[in-house]
Protein backbone atom coordinates (compact mmCIF):
# COMPACT_ATOMS: atom_id res chain seq x y z
CA UNK A 1 0.00 0.00 0.00
CA UNK A 2 2.80 2.57 0.65
CA UNK A 3 4.31 1.48 -2.78
CA UNK A 4 1.40 2.37 -4.08
CA UNK A 5 0.57 5.69 -2.54
CA UNK A 6 4.40 6.88 -3.29
CA UNK A 7 3.67 5.57 -6.81
CA UNK A 8 0.66 8.24 -6.85
CA UNK A 9 2.54 10.84 -5.27
CA UNK A 10 5.19 11.03 -8.03
CA UNK A 11 2.44 10.52 -10.66
CA UNK A 12 0.68 13.30 -9.61
CA UNK A 13 4.18 15.60 -8.87
CA UNK A 14 4.70 15.10 -12.49
CA UNK A 15 1.89 16.43 -13.88
CA UNK A 16 1.76 19.43 -10.99
CA UNK A 17 4.39 21.08 -13.46
CA UNK A 18 2.81 20.73 -16.89
CA UNK A 19 0.87 24.36 -17.96
CA UNK A 20 -1.60 24.07 -20.47
CA UNK A 21 -2.78 26.57 -23.14
CA UNK A 22 -6.21 26.46 -23.83
CA UNK A 23 -6.67 27.91 -27.36
CA UNK A 24 -9.97 29.55 -27.92
CA UNK A 25 -12.51 28.00 -30.75
CA UNK A 26 -15.26 30.19 -30.59
CA UNK A 27 -13.99 32.54 -33.52
CA UNK A 28 -16.61 34.77 -35.27
CA UNK A 29 -18.27 33.32 -38.33
CA UNK A 30 -16.41 34.92 -41.92
CA UNK A 31 -18.21 32.92 -44.19
CA UNK A 32 -21.03 30.74 -44.87
CA UNK A 33 -20.65 27.53 -46.49
CA UNK A 34 -21.75 24.16 -46.72
CA UNK A 35 -19.89 22.03 -48.62
CA UNK A 36 -18.18 18.73 -47.21
CA UNK A 37 -14.62 19.13 -45.76
CA UNK A 38 -12.36 16.41 -44.53
CA UNK A 39 -9.60 16.89 -42.63
CA UNK A 40 -6.91 14.40 -42.45
CA UNK A 41 -4.78 14.06 -39.07
CA UNK A 42 -2.93 16.89 -38.25
CA UNK A 43 0.52 16.12 -38.32
CA UNK A 44 3.23 17.56 -35.66
CA UNK A 45 7.18 17.38 -35.48
CA UNK A 46 8.73 14.67 -33.71
CA UNK A 47 9.32 17.09 -30.36
CA UNK A 48 6.00 17.40 -29.94
CA UNK A 49 4.70 14.20 -29.60
CA UNK A 50 3.07 14.84 -26.63
CA UNK A 51 1.74 17.99 -27.59
CA UNK A 52 4.39 20.04 -25.81
CA UNK A 53 5.58 23.46 -27.20
CA UNK A 54 9.38 23.66 -27.20
CA UNK A 55 11.97 26.94 -27.54
CA UNK A 56 14.77 26.67 -29.08
CA UNK A 57 18.39 28.41 -27.28
CA UNK A 58 21.72 27.86 -28.94
CA UNK A 59 20.58 25.53 -31.49
CA UNK A 60 18.81 23.14 -29.58
CA UNK A 61 15.35 22.86 -28.42
CA UNK A 62 14.51 22.24 -24.93
CA UNK A 63 11.13 22.04 -23.26
CA UNK A 64 8.71 24.80 -22.22
CA UNK A 65 6.43 22.69 -19.81
CA UNK A 66 3.60 24.02 -22.01
CA UNK A 67 1.25 21.87 -23.87
CA UNK A 68 -1.52 22.08 -26.43
CA UNK A 69 -4.81 21.73 -24.33
CA UNK A 70 -6.08 19.37 -27.06
CA UNK A 71 -4.86 17.82 -30.38
CA UNK A 72 -4.14 20.35 -33.36
CA UNK A 73 -6.76 18.07 -35.40
CA UNK A 74 -9.73 18.85 -32.82
CA UNK A 75 -8.31 22.93 -32.77
CA UNK A 76 -8.29 22.87 -36.69
CA UNK A 77 -11.57 21.57 -37.32
CA UNK A 78 -13.47 23.44 -34.37
CA UNK A 79 -11.92 27.17 -35.68
CA UNK A 80 -12.79 25.85 -39.22
CA UNK A 81 -16.66 25.04 -38.52
CA UNK A 82 -17.10 28.36 -36.58
CA UNK A 83 -15.48 30.34 -39.04
CA UNK A 84 -17.55 28.81 -42.12
CA UNK A 85 -20.68 28.76 -39.69
CA UNK A 86 -20.32 25.32 -41.02
CA UNK A 87 -20.86 21.59 -38.99
CA UNK A 88 -19.75 19.42 -42.11
CA UNK A 89 -15.94 19.17 -40.88
CA UNK A 90 -14.87 15.77 -40.33
CA UNK A 91 -11.84 13.84 -39.56
CA UNK A 92 -10.49 11.45 -41.51
CA UNK A 93 -12.25 8.56 -42.17
CA UNK A 94 -15.68 9.97 -43.52
CA UNK A 95 -18.43 8.22 -44.80
CA UNK A 96 -19.36 11.02 -47.74
CA UNK A 97 -16.48 12.21 -50.41
CA UNK A 98 -15.79 16.01 -49.66
CA UNK A 99 -15.34 18.14 -51.89
CA UNK A 100 -11.88 19.13 -49.81
CA UNK A 101 -10.03 17.03 -48.23
CA UNK A 102 -7.50 19.00 -46.34
CA UNK A 103 -3.89 17.25 -44.85
CA UNK A 104 -1.96 19.97 -42.71
CA UNK A 105 1.42 19.28 -41.92
CA UNK A 106 3.00 21.39 -39.33
CA UNK A 107 6.73 21.14 -40.04
CA UNK A 108 8.06 23.78 -37.06
CA UNK A 109 6.24 25.02 -33.97
CA UNK A 110 8.68 26.45 -31.21
CA UNK A 111 9.22 29.85 -29.80
CA UNK A 112 12.94 31.52 -30.46
CA UNK A 113 13.56 33.89 -27.69
CA UNK A 114 9.91 35.75 -27.46
CA UNK A 115 8.59 34.74 -31.05
CA UNK A 116 6.84 31.88 -31.98
CA UNK A 117 8.00 30.38 -35.45
CA UNK A 118 5.46 28.72 -37.25
CA UNK A 119 6.45 26.61 -40.55
CA UNK A 120 3.31 24.48 -41.78
CA UNK A 121 2.20 22.57 -45.25
CA UNK A 122 -1.59 22.54 -45.98
CA UNK A 123 -2.31 20.50 -48.72
CA UNK A 124 -6.53 20.98 -50.32
CA UNK A 125 -6.92 18.28 -52.94
CA UNK A 126 -3.47 17.98 -53.18
CA UNK A 127 -2.82 21.45 -54.08
CA UNK A 128 0.24 23.06 -51.81
CA UNK A 129 0.34 26.19 -49.53
CA UNK A 130 2.90 27.01 -47.38
CA UNK A 131 2.40 28.96 -44.04
CA UNK A 132 4.98 30.27 -42.14
CA UNK A 133 4.74 32.81 -39.22
CA UNK A 134 6.67 34.29 -37.22
CA UNK A 135 5.99 36.65 -34.30
CA UNK A 136 6.14 38.39 -31.41
CA UNK A 137 4.46 37.14 -28.39
CA UNK A 138 2.85 39.33 -25.80
CA UNK A 139 2.42 36.22 -24.16
CA UNK A 140 2.73 32.58 -25.23
CA UNK A 141 -1.48 32.12 -25.23
CA UNK A 142 -1.99 34.81 -27.98
CA UNK A 143 1.06 33.32 -30.81
CA UNK A 144 -0.05 30.04 -30.66
CA UNK A 145 -3.52 31.21 -31.10
CA UNK A 146 -2.81 33.66 -33.75
CA UNK A 147 -0.55 30.34 -35.27
CA UNK A 148 -3.82 27.95 -35.75
CA UNK A 149 -6.15 31.11 -36.61
CA UNK A 150 -3.52 31.97 -39.30
CA UNK A 151 -3.36 28.09 -40.54
CA UNK A 152 -7.43 28.27 -40.86
CA UNK A 153 -7.27 31.30 -42.48
CA UNK A 154 -5.49 30.33 -45.07
CA UNK A 155 -7.69 27.10 -45.74
CA UNK A 156 -10.76 29.38 -45.59
CA UNK A 157 -9.01 31.73 -48.45
CA UNK A 158 -7.72 28.45 -50.69
CA UNK A 159 -11.50 26.86 -50.41
CA UNK A 160 -13.83 29.98 -51.72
Amino acid sequence: MKKFLIIIFLLLLGCANKEYIFIPTNAKCIKKSDVLIGIEEVSLPYYMSDLEIMKLEKDKLVPTNKYLSKKPTEIIITKLSNMLCDPNIFIYPWGKKPKYKIDIKIDDFYFVNKKLFLSARIYINSKFFKVVMSKSCKNEYNCVNEAFNLIVKKIIKEIK
